[in-house]
């Protein structure tokens, strides 16, 4: 009986190290959570001593969550009680405790230098998974060791930071756009069939003469004999007409007349006809359309003027954009106290038949920049800037207005018209006049000499 009691005695004993042991606690690390330190507490297992106390080894394998793994085995050999105490780290093969073949032993490992152990060489603690180096995760068993040992920065793990993207709406700063005229509200629409009349504002009628009083956009359509509109707005406000089937035939001056106004746009209406005309003498208002303002041609459809008094067209500036014009007078076809500017359309003019007169006059400049001029008359402005080369033929004998007059370039016909007056100069404002090509003129079936297209101003003798 003795002897068994000794043997249960002994039994006994070599169990306490098994169960100090549970408060070991294992994970693994995947690349995942980095293992906290918490510095104001310790706690040791039972059966390890202060890591602080390991071999150089050690240390490694504890900061690198591989604390090293004591086996107590317990030997019982007739009456006598040995214990035997081995250490094995739980690290892996490729982990800390493999010799490096070259370079810094750590070089490849998994840890971060972000938080160093005061008073332990700043050795580097441990952060988890993957680092920046491209290292292999740590697998297997580990040991969390938890302890006082001061330090300047507790390792934690913290989130990836998420990424979040937040649209800002560009801002783009841009030129005010002039509203398309299809999208203003109109003013007025007057009516010039029978009685004038209209429906808006702005607007009076006395006889046959409509008067426009302020400024804004208006529709002018119907057929009138005698009568005229007028524009007499304050001088800081624009008129924009609209001649929409418009017929306007005056007895009494200018069939159209910009008395004030800060400027005025007239503008073609899209595929319509419009006729203006005057015949009474008036030395004061001396055109078909007579403006004290700057004038603005613009749209797609025709307006044809004929000057039976003076001019076409006379104003301070004015300005081609688009649409296409047949003027035919028995002065000047265009006159201008200032400027000329053709930047698109298409001009037909005759005019200029008394030897002082030009078919086209500026008191300033004429500039163009594109569209298309078919001039004939006494005479002509020269461009003073032009973005093309372009023509002047001189006749050496006048011809007279209802001849058929051709123009060719390259060998191809670009225009075809009867000048409405005596003429004696042709003149040709086109994009497609370019250095290199050849021009020459059919005047009542009989072809000009041919002459080649060089820069600026091409001026030749027609015979």
């Amino acid at each position: 009986m003795n002897k068994k009691r000794l043997l249960s005695a002994l039994l006994a004993v070599s169990m306490i190290p098994a169960l100090c042991s549970c408060g070991k606690t294992d994970s693994s690390s995947d690349g995942g959570d980095a293992i906290a330190i918490d510095p104001t507490t310790k706690t040791t297992n039972a059966d390890e001593d202060d890591y602080s106390n390991e071999s150089s080894d050690s240390y490694h394998s504890i900061v690198n969550g591989h604390s090293p793994k004591k086996t107590t085995t317990t030997k019982v050999t007739g009456t006598k009680i040995s214990t035997e105490t081995t250490t094995k780290s739980t690290a892996p093969a490729n982990s800390l405790h493999t010799t490096p073949s070259s370079g810094n032993p750590h070089s490849n490992n998994n840890y971060s230098t972000a938080g160093n152990y005061s008073g332990y060489n700043n050795r580097p603690s441990y952060s988890g998974g993957n680092n920046s180096s491209g290292g292999n995760s740590h697998s297997g068993d580990s040991t969390i060791i938890t302890t006082n040992i001061p330090v300047t920065t507790a390792v934690q793990h913290i989130p990836a930071p998420t990424t979040q993207v937040t649209t800002v709406p560009k801002i783009t700063t841009q030129p005010p756009v002039e509203v398309p005229d299809e999208e203003k509200e109109c003013t007025a629409v007057i009516d010039l069939n029978g009685k004038p009349s209209f429906t808006g504002n702005n607007v009076t009628v006395n006889g046959s003469v409509v008067t426009i009083t302020a400024g804004g956009y208006y529709q002018i359509s119907g057929f009138t004999f005698g009568g005229r509109i007028c524009v007499d707005t304050a001088s800081d406000e624009a008129v924009t007409l609209v001649l929409d089937g418009a017929d306007i035939h005056s007895i009494s001056g200018p069939a159209l007349l910009v008395n004030k106004a800060k400027k005025c746009t007239i503008k073609v209406a899209d595929g319509t006809v419009n006729s203006l005309s005057d015949n009474t003498k008036d030395n004061v208002h001396d055109g078909v359309i007579f403006s004290n303002a700057s004038l603005r041609f613009k749209g797609s459809g025709t307006l044809n003027i004929d000057a039976g008094n003076a001019h076409g067209i006379a104003g301070n500036v004015i300005a081609f954009e688009s649409g296409t014009y047949n003027i035919n007078a028995i002065r000047c076809g265009l006159h201008a106290h200032n400027d000329i500017n053709i930047s698109g359309g298409t001009l037909t003019i005759s005019g200029g038949a008394q030897e002082d007169k030009s078919v086209i006059y500026s008191d300033s400049r004429l500039i163009h920049s594109g569209g298309y001029v078919f001039a004939a008359g006494n005479a002509v402005t020269a461009p003073t800037a032009s973005s093309y080369p372009y023509v002047i033929a001189d006749l050496s004998e006048p011809e007279y207005g209802g001849s058929t007059v051709e123009m060719y370039l390259n060998g191809k016909q670009v225009k075809k018209f009867e000048p409405y007056d005596d003429f004696r100069c042709l003149m040709l404002l086109s994009p497609e006049v370019t250095v290199g090509k050849s021009f020459y003129t059919i005047i009542n079936g009989v072809k000009s000499s041919v002459i080649t297209i060089g820069k600026g101003q091409n001026l030749f003798s027609v015979k």
